[in-house]
């Protein structure tokens, strides 16, 4: 869940693929092998985000982000920045954004995380994690539940908390996961995404998030979140359900629409002149003959 293995490692050592698709390859001997998990996975230069390495630790309220669900949702980056949503199996790849690819990585097991988050500090990937991550970066009685709480809570941001986006959900994602997972699809999706257990969307309403409630997620989501602020509308159809800035949009219509319907009264106007015109050269005629 961790990491995905390299299995074409021709026995040299221990490999391991990131979320770049590169293959990191350790080529020592197995003796060396013996040090701790932290220390190897260090040296293949892998690494699960961190508070310290996505630089949140000085985040002050003064300096904290907005993140608003209306507009940071599956929706709207599917409508507006055209980006899929890539669902993957390893927790270091959650919340990955490709800009090229136009894709964003989701981890699709969060029972994963949920069982993780109320597991005893004793298993091997609670210590993995404490050990990883020093536990003041964390809750102090929970050091590593807080990271597995932010990854189930981003879900919520991404669907649970956006009409459209709990719509997108039910008719795309689910019917996709659940082909291509069978049995292994995991439910508590539904629950995180927006949906009852008879399959119907909640009634959850759009609300503000701030980065300081994502200590170790919030730079992803961050620049999530200035990725599709900046996206412009590519056609009508996008332009049509571009709600980002209400303002703007309201305004936007109320010019398309009256400058329409002036267009519209300008062509009759114009229409009703030639008919005024062609009535007169007829009565003018009429008048001649007789």
């Amino acid at each position: 869940m961790l990491y995905e293995p390299v299995c074409d490692t021709q026995g040299k050592g221990l490999g391991l693929r990131q979320a770049n698709d590169e293959i990191h390859t350790l080529h020592d001997d197995l003796q060396e092998l013996g040090r701790p998990l932290v220390e190897t996975l260090s040296k293949l230069g892998l690494s699960l985000p961190s508070r310290g390495s996505l630089n949140n630790e000085n985040v002050i309220p003064a300096q904290r982000r907005e993140l608003n669900s209306s507009t940071l949702n599956a929706a709207t980056l599917k409508t507006t920045a055209e980006t899929r949503i890539c669902w993957v199996q390893t927790l270091d790849e959650h919340l990955i954004l490709d800009e090229v690819k136009r894709e964003l990585k989701i981890f699709c097991f969060p029972s994963f995380c949920l069982l993780c988050q109320m597991a005893s500090p004793e298993t091997v990937i609670q210590r993995f994690l404490n050990e990883y991550e020093p536990s003041e970066f964390y809750d102090e009685q929970h050091p590593v539940a807080s990271f597995f709480k932010e990854i189930l809570e981003s879900y919520k941001l991404l669907f649970a908390e956006n009409e459209a986006s709990r719509h997108h959900y039910r008719r795309t994602e689910r019917r996709y996961l659940r082909k291509a997972l069978g049995d292994k699809f995991d439910p508590y999706l539904d629950e995180l995404c927006g949906l009852s257990k008879e399959g119907k969307s909640t009634s959850n309403q759009p609300r503000i998030h701030y980065t300081d409630e994502f200590p170790i997620l919030g730079s992803r989501l961050e620049g999530l979140q200035e990725f599709i602020d900046r996206q412009p509308p590519r056609s009508g159809k996008t332009l049509w359900k571009d709600k980002r800035n209400m303002k703007d949009w309201w305004t936007f219509w109320a010019v398309i629409i009256f400058g329409s319907i002036g267009t519209i009264i300008g062509i009759l106007q114009v229409v009703l002149a030639v008919l005024q015109i062609v009535w007169a050269i007829k009565s003018y005629n009429l008048t001649l003959e007789q």
